[in-house]
């Protein structure tokens, strides 16, 4: 018998091999792939592409800053607000 660092243990499947948990990619499956899909079919049926095509590298900046920042709304606004501002040269609403 494994076990983890947090002392609860797995149990092997028949042949001795154990069965892994893919949390992530029920998350895929479940959650990420209907929510894409209905974006896209929201997008083209409404043709906003024009509204993504000049702007979708904003949707790249806060990812990466998500994923820098803790995997967080928060943290993504926190990481990306420098990143758009000073390499992107986007004026903050309100300043002159």
């Amino acid at each position: 018998m494994i076990t983890s660092s947090y002392g609860s243990a797995k149990t092997p499947a028949p042949g001795g091999k154990l069965h892994p948990d893919f949390p992530f990619l029920r998350f895929l499956a479940f959650i990420y792939l209907p929510v894409f899909i209905v974006w896209v079919i929201a997008m083209a049926m409404g043709d906003r592409w024009t509204l993504f095509v000049p702007n979708g590298f904003m949707s790249l900046v806060m990812a990466a800053g998500s994923f820098v920042a803790g995997s967080t709304s928060m943290g993504g606004g926190a990481v990306a607000f420098p990143v758009m501002t000073l390499a992107f040269d986007i004026v903050p609403a309100g300043c002159p």
